[in-house]
């Protein structure tokens, strides 16, 4: 067969011809993929992600999050361990782009020490977790105090130590010391009234049991099983009832229940003395509209049949047996005794005080649950797992750090 000249060639009308290297006019000319359009040496079947820009190749460098996958990885940016995220230093968000297992959408690990997700903390987890009007405090698995919200006065700044149980008012918060049982407290303490002398703060009190209410927080003592209270004055709860108790549940006013299961009340608003007489009980659930209890069998009973308007009545309780209970503002939330969490209230989205805001539809579903905590329109809980999850309005709803 002849040698193609040159002009056979271009005449012929042959793409993507170029000449060999030491090629004559009269020599076989070498046929490069005529689908290089940019000229960068791969075409789009050898992995070219942008065949009319030469700075993309598998070749090419892709040192930035600047909209260009550079080098043709199927990402923008550098991901050095091939886990689909580009390393925090191009501008993307792994924050470990040595450790393939480390990113954004990993599975978190608790107590590793390893942000495995890239969410700036190791993942904590958590045994009891309580909600007040404006911050939040949970306890670990670790006997860490974790608090996020408001920390204006400072009641979201734990102390350092271990602590078994913790308690959240409007601006300050209490807890239980794993080593020995003392009550600690911190935040908001205008004259004293919460760590100070002026409200007679128990400095040496051992509890088993501790909850608080607005300004005011009430313990049972590991000694004898009496209730201490302290806080303002001015809304009446220094003068608990005489007598043995096992807990003590407070918000808009307080109860306590004797080992005999017997509930006693102070300073409620809502004849709260008269409603849990004659009934024993396991939990109690207050809030200022409304206070409801688990009775011994299992059964919920609440002091009214809706929050805050008859003409927008509440679900009813859900026929099952509960365990635990706690009331918020047109809603309530238990745990079951197969471990379910319910809750029921308010649900519709009309535009009055009673408007839906979560606190009931955004509630976990399915899982099995440890502690549920409710106030106002916001609730969390926390898992068999040790996962706190929040729901409802205003920042409350936030998980925690």
């Amino acid at each position: 067969m002849a040698a193609l000249s040159l002009s056979s060639v271009l005449s012929s009308g042959c793409t993507g011809c170029e000449l060999g290297r030491g090629d004559s006019e009269d020599s076989t000319p070498t046929v490069t993929d005529p689908l290089d359009r940019d000229g960068d040496g791969y075409a789009v079947e050898g992995g070219d992600c942008d065949d009319e820009d030469p700075t993309a190749s598998p070749a090419g460098s892709d040192l930035s999050t600047d909209g260009v996958d550079q080098d043709c990885d199927g990402l923008d940016g550098v991901d050095a361990d091939g886990d689909g995220y580009a390393d925090a230093a191009s501008g993307g968000d792994d924050c470990d782009d040595g450790d393939e297992e480390v990113h954004p959408g990993a599975v978190e690990t608790a107590w590793d020490g390893v942000d495995e997700d890239c969410d700036g903390a190791d993942l904590k987890t958590y045994v009891q977790v309580d909600i007040g009007l404006g911050h939040s405090c949970a306890v670990t698995t670790e006997t860490e105090v974790v608090c996020w919200g408001d920390d204006r006065y400072g009641q979201s700044t734990p102390p350092s130590g271990a602590f078994e149980h913790v308690c959240v008012a409007a601006y300050h918060s209490c807890g239980i010391h794993a080593d020995g049982g003392l009550v600690e407290c911190w935040g908001h303490d205008p004259g004293g009234v919460n760590t100070g002398e002026k409200t007679g703060f128990p400095t040496a009190l051992i509890a088993t049991s501790l909850d608080c209410k607005i300004s005011t927080t009430c313990a049972i003592s590991a000694e004898d099983g009496s209730v201490s209270c302290w806080g303002w004055s001015g809304e009446g709860t220094m003068v608990p009832p005489e007598g043995e108790f096992e807990s003590v549940h407070c918000e808009w006013g307080c109860c306590a229940i004797d080992p005999e299961g017997e509930a006693a009340c102070w300073q409620t608003e809502h004849a709260e003395e008269d409603f849990f007489s004659g009934e024993r009980w396991v939990d109690l659930g207050i809030m200022h509209d409304q206070a409801c209890g688990v009775r011994e069998d299992g059964e919920v009973i609440c002091s009214r049949d809706y929050y805050g308007s008859p003409d927008h009545p509440m679900a009813e309780v859900p026929d099952v047996a509960f365990k635990r209970i706690s009331v918020g503002t047109y809603h309530a939330c238990g745990i079951t005794e197969s471990d379910a969490l319910e809750c029921w209230g308010v649900t519709d989205t009309a535009t009055h005080n009673n408007i839906e805001q979560g606190q009931v539809l955004d509630a976990p579903g399915e899982g099995s649950f440890v502690y549920v905590s409710s106030v106002a329109m916001n609730s969390c809980s926390v898992d068999v797992e040790g996962v706190v999850t929040c729901w409802g309005q205003y920042g409350l709803a936030s998980q925690p750090p």
